[in-house]
């Protein structure tokens, strides 16, 4: 809020889109101070001195020229400076631990003093690592933007949720960054009247995971005529949060995980979607993602915000999710009667 006020332009959408991409800013100062400090603690070493040479170290590794302004300063970091803070707070900790295990606090203290001399040198030069950031990860981007990369990505996450390993949070801290720098680079050409380069964003796989991983949205109303009494409760309890993109009480209640019968809907059904938002999108049926937003907000709102207001990809995701119903609706119902057999017999 405080940089849609602040920010440039007369219209809403205008001043909201510009606004966005120094939210990354933030959340790059935030990471950089969180993850020092938490690394510290986790590792052992002085807590407070890791995190002042990180931010001071950090600060000297941002962009040259500056932005004119603090919100412009912020901005130009975007998605890249998550990178940059990860990998400042990560030598600063290590540095400081390694020298204070072989020469104590003295060791320490000088390591910190050498690292933020390595970048005060870097600075003096006029050399950034965040644009150096920038630049590597242009062409990470161009190789993530197409579909290919969305169907390799999707199915292993899938596969690894069906093995009893959560997927996305073992993929988040590759895939994470450069889907968010393709958002943002979206969301900065439509705040200047220019049409976003990118279909393939983080907001793009809220097409593809309606209900949450597996795009179970559909499976709790259909299990809900279930006769066993236990598929009932856990179906009822899963309604609302699938809605809002939490499906953890199927995942873990049914359980969808290591379950053969379930397994093929789980990794077929995103497979398909994605391939319908991308041809929807590639053939500009639909706007392409220009914002990220929290997953938690239903998907057919999720949509319309995230493509500026387009009203058509409400009906993508509403038709996305009739498809993933009809994938699903099969393999539901040979779920229940593998469950309701044993019962009818005894």
């Amino acid at each position: 809020m405080p940089f849609y006020v602040l920010s440039p332009g007369s219209d809403f959408r205008t001043r909201f889109y510009a606004a966005f991409p120094a939210g990354f800013g933030v959340m790059s100062w935030a990471l950089v101070a969180i993850l020092s400090y938490a690394l510290a603690q986790r590792l052992r070493t002085p807590r407070w001195s890791a995190l002042g040479a990180a931010l001071l170290c950090f600060w000297l590794a941002l962009p040259q020229p500056p932005g004119n302004g603090w919100i412009a300063q912020l901005a130009q970091l975007g998605s890249s400076g998550l990178f940059l803070a990860m990998l400042v707070a990560l030598i600063v900790v290590h540095a400081q631990r390694a020298a204070a295990r072989s020469a104590g606090v003295i060791g320490a203290a000088v390591a910190l003093l050498l690292v933020v001399t390595v970048f005060f040198g870097l600075f003096a030069e006029h050399i950034s690592l965040a644009a150096g950031f920038a630049r590597l990860m242009a062409p990470l981007g161009r190789l993530g933007d197409n579909l290919p990369a969305v169907l390799i990505i999707v199915t292993i996450e899938t596969l690894l949720w069906m093995a009893g390993v959560h997927g996305p949070a073992l993929v988040a801290p590759v895939v994470t960054p450069v889907f968010l720098h393709l958002v943002q680079e979206n969301g900065n050409a439509l705040a200047h009247g220019l049409p976003p380069p990118h279909i393939v964003t983080i907001a793009f796989f809220a097409f593809v995971f309606p209900g949450g991983a597996g795009a179970t949205i559909a499976l709790p109303f259909q299990l809900l005529r279930c006769r066993i009494p236990r598929v009932r409760k856990i179906a009822a309890a899963a309604l609302l949060p699938s809605l809002v993109n939490a499906n953890e009480p199927l995942m873990f209640g049914l359980p969808v995980i290591a379950n053969p019968t379930l397994a093929v809907p789980f990794v077929l059904t995103p497979l398909v979607l994605a391939a319908i938002a991308y041809a929807a999108t590639a053939l500009h049926l639909v706007a392409p993602t220009v914002l990220w937003l929290p997953s938690s907000i239903p998907t057919p709102i999720y949509a319309y915000f995230v493509t500026g207001g387009d009203w058509r990809a409400v009906l993508l995701a509403l038709l996305n999710i009739a498809v993933a119903a009809a994938i699903y609706l099969p393999f539901a119902r040979t779920y229940a009667r593998h469950l309701e057999t044993p019962c009818e017999s005894s």
